[in-house]
């Protein structure tokens, strides 16, 4: 072996001006916003934030960050407890169970999570007019958002698995009606907005798959569960 020779010695400041520069060489190599291609018009760009924000999936990790106080006051409680306070709050024993926080509705899985491959699922029917404008998919979730230019109306279907690293969330607006169902034999929430263009939501509960769905759009109710109910596995792509 030939010989090394004295190895240089760096202190944690001196990394760190190196670090700072090699960004800045790397930022300043990029072009300027302005000089970027918009592919997606500003009131696109809005309608699809609001939407994402009505209905999101947030990683267990973050969520603690972010709002600490109100988890950790949660994570005092057993499970035990919170089904004995909350009865109609729970339902797949173990499984899964809804919670309120201020003005969010949290739902916390209680399994591991799961090292399969996420399957594909497809919409069959879509409303009139609409197309898709964008989609995601990977071994760990799903996202698709369809869009009406001429009515300005939207909606996005996103499913992952129910394990505890994922907790989703719904913020509705005062005087939402929450309505406990079922879509296709699973539990399901509808929350309907005192307007709908304000953005309702659908959250299915596919306990046999361990996967929530989740479908939020400024359409009307009729439309979301039509959506619902023709969502379909796609036997023939794997991932």
């Amino acid at each position: 072996m030939s010989p090394m020779g004295k190895q240089p010695f760096f202190d944690d400041a001196a990394l760190q001006a190196a670090a700072t520069q090699t960004a800045e060489s790397l930022l300043s190599s990029l072009p300027a916003p302005s000089a970027c291609q918009h592919v997606f018009s500003e009131l696109f760009l809005k309608k699809i934030e609001r939407l994402r924000r009505r209905y999101s999936w947030k990683k267990a990790g973050r969520i603690a960050g972010r709002y600490a106080a109100a988890i950790l006051l949660t994570a005092s409680l057993t499970l035990g407890a919170i089904m004995a306070v909350s009865p109609q709050a729970r339902a797949g024993i173990m499984q899964w169970v809804r919670e309120k926080q201020e003005n969010r509705i949290i739902y916390r899985f209680y399994k591991e999570q799961t090292q399969a491959p996420l399957p594909l699922y497809r919409p069959t029917w879509i409303p009139e007019g609409m197309e898709q404008e964008k989609y995601r998919y990977d071994k760990f979730s799903y996202f698709a958002f369809y869009y009406n230019n001429e009515t300005e109306q939207g909606f996005s279907i996103d499913y992952s698995y129910m394990d505890d690293s994922s907790i989703p969330v719904v913020t509705p607006e005062e005087g939402c009606t929450i309505i406990h169902t079922e879509v296709n034999g699973c539990p399901a929430d509808f929350y309907q907005m005192p307007d709908d263009r304000d953005g309702n939501v659908l959250v299915i509960l596919d306990e046999e798959a361990n996967i929530m769905f989740g479908i939020a759009g400024n359409i009307d109710r009729d439309s979301i569960f039509n959506i619902a109910e023709h969502i379909v596995l796609d036997k023939t792509t794997k991932n």
